[in-house]
């Protein structure tokens, strides 16, 4: 119970975890938390496929989301969510991540004034290539959906997806703080 572990570039938290070192996949299950980067990961499973001692695939068995806060505004938090997701790790950083069924995302760009605007897009599948830690493009399909705004224009409930939780203060932050007690 209580699971928690610390790496520099991978952090984590849920109920109970097993390995299985013929396969090299870490399952978390009950409430799991991944934090990787500016990036916070959750789902009712998450499995990470080791290549050796660096982890490979993240893979959201269920109810993927994945958050992360918008630089210079802590109330704003860019969002994806779907039924399954995939994370795919090249050199210990995301590169490119796979939402699976039901996907949906919100997220802050800005205008050509720097005004802060809210896009919300929904599709049966979207892809997220990042690249030196920074989104590189989105692909939706089959036929996406999407709406930009101003942030003016829109109420502060519709700025979350269905299930978000932001849970920075539980998130290990050294070796040392897997040992602290969380509830």
């Amino acid at each position: 119970y209580n699971v928690r572990f610390y790496r520099k570039d991978l952090q984590g938290k849920c109920d109970s975890l097993a390995y299985n070192t013929a396969d090299s996949i870490m399952q978390m299950f009950v409430n799991p938390v991944i934090w990787s980067e500016e990036n916070q990961l959750t789902g009712d499973q998450i499995n990470i496929y080791m290549d050796g001692s660096s982890p490979k695939l993240i893979h959201i068995v269920k109810n993927a989301m994945i958050v992360s806060e918008c630089e210079g505004a802590t109330e704003n938090f860019n969002q994806l969510s779907s039924k399954e997701s995939k994370g795919y790790i090249i050199d210990n950083q995301i590169r490119k991540i796979d939402m699976i069924g039901n996907a949906r995302s919100i997220y802050f760009p800005e205008d050509k004034n720097g005004d802060p605007m809210v896009n919300k897009a929904e599709g049966d599948f979207m892809s997220i290539y990042l690249k030196n830690k920074k989104l590189e493009k989105i692909v939706m399909k089959p036929e996406p959906r999407g709406v930009l705004y101003p942030l003016s224009k829109v109420e502060k409930e519709d700025l979350f997806l269905r299930g978000f939780s932001w849970q920075k203060d539980a998130r290990p932050t050294s070796w040392e703080d897997i040992f602290r007690h969380t509830k």
